[in-house]
């Protein structure tokens, strides 16, 4: 038997997809995994254990052609009309959407497979394999559900346990752990994102990472980066004196799994967390819904501003010349966020938006964190989390 699966989106969705991926191979334990993704989102190939062909999707290329006027009208046509005919000589016998975009709806729709699991058309109609997929009707986003848990629901395993398995071998983790002093904290920082809205300052980040060393003067401390993006937080490391880390996304996992604290924006770095016993605070900017895309672990600390434009839509650019949202977040707030962490008995005092996750092993959940609250503080419901918001 061989599956396709579909994905059109970046990075970090796709590694958030892990556990649908796993329920397929517990379903069909003897398939032949195949994938289809963007060029920008291959990276995944490094953890991801089910999948065992990649093919890369040349949307860049595809638009890039379109758009010249020194090529044919229909060439960029041709180009994605190619890339199907090759995957149709697969003959794969089921087709799955792993993103809710048209245009991976559009894509189910060019491949030649007996059944289809998701979104997808069939001649102007758009068709959804299961009712529940009706949650993201004309494939509008929803609120009631964490993504992965709408896609669970979908396919059909959100009774089942999520499982987090990410390709990485404990030996991995153990060399990480023999180049760490004995008895010090090791705590990961993830300053960077694809999407500038989603950025803090790079001075709110030399406070935090001051503040911490100063809060715990053994502690170790590095910034995670891809060795492309080693010019951009350059001038971080040598400003609060932090050693820079760059890294791929295999030894990026084996690091997480060795720290004791990650700090991070909303990226893909932090799904790898999930398979880890790190401790985590999110920092949701801009576009960062935690409500549909969080991080998918009990007890992770989810800090966002409190702004009424927050979050924005993902497509839209900030009109401010200064990101209001990206003040709405002092290094403050995440120093007691990480008190909080180390003792749940203590009352943070917390200024901005704060939850915690309370997440079980088959569906993410959260409840608030005010300054007043504690451990035993009132659940609050989605809705009532929203209209605070």
């Amino acid at each position: 038997m061989k599956v396709l699966f579909v994905h059109g989106l970046k990075l970090g969705d796709l590694l958030m997809a892990a556990p649908v991926l796993q329920f397929y191979r517990r379903k069909y334990p003897r398939a032949e995994f195949h994938l289809l993704a963007l060029p920008e989102a291959m990276a995944a190939s490094q953890v991801l254990d089910p999948v065992n062909v990649w093919h890369e999707l040349p949307k860049k290329k595809i638009l890039e052609t379109a758009a010249l006027a020194s090529v044919g009208l229909l060439d960029g046509v041709d180009l994605l009309a190619a890339c199907f005919d090759r995957l149709n000589l697969e003959n794969f016998d089921l087709a799955v959407s792993l993103s809710h975009t048209r245009f991976c709806a559009y894509a189910l729709s060019l491949i030649c497979a007996s059944e289809k699991h998701g979104t997808y058309f069939e001649g102007e109609n758009l068709k959804c394999s299961s009712l529940d997929f009706l949650e993201m009707e004309n494939l509008k986003e929803t609120r009631k559900l964490h993504y992965l848990d709408a896609y669970r629901k979908g396919f059909g395993s959100f009774d089942e346990k999520v499982e987090w398995r990410f390709r990485g071998s404990e030996e991995d983790t153990l060399q990480k752990r023999s180049l760490l002093n004995e008895g010090r904290s090791l705590y990961l920082f993830q300053p960077l994102s694809s999407e500038v809205k989603k950025a803090w300052s790079l001075e709110r980040w030399t406070r935090l990472m001051q503040e911490i060393r100063r809060m715990d003067p053994l502690a170790e401390m590095k910034i995670l980066c891809a060795p492309f993006e080693v010019g951009e937080v350059q001038a971080l490391s040598q400003a609060a004196q932090v050693e820079l880390l760059p890294t791929d996304l295999k030894e990026a996992l084996a690091w997480i799994r060795a720290a004791d604290f990650l700090i991070t924006l909303d990226t893909s770095i932090k799904h790898l967390a999930n398979a880890s016993r790190c401790k985590v605070i999110e920092l949701c900017l801009g576009s960062a819904d935690f409500f549909k895309q969080a991080i998918y672990k009990p007890g992770a600390v989810i800090l966002t501003p409190k702004v009424s434009c927050y979050p924005c839509a993902h497509q839209s650019r900030c009109p401010l010349e200064k990101r209001i949202c990206a003040q709405g977040i002092e290094a403050e707030d995440v120093i007691q966020a990480l008190k909080f962490l180390k003792n749940k008995e203590e009352r943070p005092s917390i200024h901005c938006g704060a939850f915690i996750t309370t997440t079980t092993d088959t569906q993410w959940s959260y409840r608030a964190l005010s300054a007043q609250g504690g451990k035993n503080e009132k659940a609050v419901s989605r809705t009532e989390a929203e209209q605070n918001h």
